[in-house]
């Protein structure tokens, strides 16, 4: 800036010194004044031509700096083609096959599944936040399911294998994750990171809402044969406190349930733990979990022609419980539907043959399972309006195994983890029309 306004003053003295005598006498000095002019006259252009381009690189020296300014002031957002993907935004890995879901909203939820690994399968994890039309890589816990033979991978042991999920948020909007079956995994961001925690037996079941986890322990050896403690603790919480120990001793698997405030527990039952039969027993809370009230199986008494035992049980709208029912001898599946909340059942009525349902949920008005056909690779969704009067086939997929998960986030809004267990089939209207979404 000092050399411009050098060459300024310069060049306002050598235009204030132009004017020279209109009439020279002496031919010399003529010459001589002719020179100087001449001089005068290269030394302005040459000082016009310096300040000039002084002036253009200072204008554009400011363009330059506005430019800049603006863009610290407005930053530019990159496309998505510029940006390099992260492991916590990695796309769903090939041979992704789903375990177990968990959905907080209709929009947002995880899967826990298996990808090939080496010569067996590795726990994965994906969340999705449209509704499972797009998923993303999270960091699973560091655990897989047992096998078919009931051994479990190689890189885990009963207090870290894991085979199930369950997420909450918060008021506060935390979001909580619990992943479970046999061993215990928190995370407290979404599940981007995962901590083990010590588990005095086997938590068979898990549900988290309400400000409150509840689950259901196996404290002690292996089933057929074992006892189960249902225990609660606050969301985010270090300690679990017991809040019922049912006298159930004949006890091979558990389920847990809840809609809202209202908990079931369905105990199953098994002959090798030591019994003449093996009933199921219930077990219902209508106070988030606080307090239980402990029901013989709901499917009918025991006679010595044929055992009917419970399977299966679902919550429904208003103050509903829904059962399913099976033969021991291999008869039709039953479906029993309580409006008291299991202190009283309606008549069994028969899924219709030659169908056998093996999971149940009950969504706004309806109640829908998942059954399928002995000896057949296909399964299919069925779904009565009428407490299993009349029967209608809403969905139909074909794969190696038995159908995964069955659950409705809302009323409306359900998922079936079907047999090939490679894509998540949902439902907006609850269960009356479904639609494939494979993960991806």
């Amino acid at each position: 800036m000092d050399m411009k306004r050098d060459l300024e003053r310069e060049l306002q003295r050598l235009l204030h010194s132009r004017d020279v005598p209109a009439r020279v006498a002496d031919p010399v000095a003529a010459v001589h004044t002719g020179m100087r002019r001449r001089r005068r006259t290269q030394r302005l252009q040459v000082l016009s031509a310096a300040l000039g381009a002084i002036v253009v690189a200072l204008g554009a020296s400011l363009v330059v700096s506005n430019r800049l300014a603006d863009n610290r002031s407005q930053p530019t957002h990159p496309t998505t083609s510029t940006v390099q993907p992260t492991s916590q935004a990695a796309p769903v890995p090939p041979g992704f096959r789903v375990r177990d879901l968990s959905f907080i909203s209709s929009e947002r939820g995880w899967a826990l599944g298996v990808v090939p690994c080496g010569t067996g399968e590795c726990s994965t994890l994906v969340a999705t936040e449209d509704g499972g039309r797009t998923w993303v890589l999270r960091q699973a816990p560091a655990a897989t399911e047992p096998g078919e033979d009931g051994t479990f991978h190689a890189n885990c042991d009963i207090q870290t294998c894991v085979s199930s999920i369950r997420f909450v948020r918060t008021d506060t909007g935390e979001e909580f994750g619990y992943a479970f079956n046999p061993g215990l995994a928190v995370t407290t961001d979404g599940g981007r990171t995962w901590t083990n925690q010590p588990v005095q037996g086997a938590v068979a079941a898990l549900e988290a809402a309400r400000g409150n986890v509840v689950r259901v322990l196996i404290p002690q050896g292996a089933c057929p044969g074992c006892t189960f403690t249902i225990q609660k603790q606050a969301v985010g919480g270090s300690r679990w406190d017991d809040v019922a120990r049912p006298t159930f001793d004949r006890g091979v698997s558990a389920s847990l349930v809840r809609q809202g405030t209202r908990l079931a527990v369905l105990l199953r039952g098994h002959t090798s733990g030591g019994a003449s039969d093996a009933r199921s027993q219930l077990l219902l809370s209508n106070d988030n979990g606080t307090t239980w009230a402990q029901h013989e199986d709901p499917c009918g008494p025991l006679t010595p022609a044929d055992e009917i035992d419970a399977i299966e049980v679902a919550i429904a709208d208003g103050n509903g419980a829904v059962v399913l029912c099976q033969h021991r001898s291999g008869g039709p599946t039953l479906l029993r539907v309580s409006d008291d909340f299991g202190r009283t059942y309606g008549p069994g009525q028969a899924v219709p043959a030659p169908y056998t349902a093996q999971l149940v949920s009950a969504p706004q008005g309806a109640v829908v399972v998942s059954a399928y056909q002995q000896g057949s690779r296909t399964q299919h969704l069925l779904r009565t309006t009428d407490h299993g009067r009349t029967w209608t086939v809403v969905a139909t997929q074909t794969g190696p195994s038995a159908s995964a998960f069955l659950d409705f986030t809302t009323g409306l809004i359900g998922t079936w983890i079907g047999p090939d267990h490679q894509r998540l089939v949902r439902t907006d209207d609850a269960g009356s029309t479904w639609t494939d979404q494979p993960f991806r």
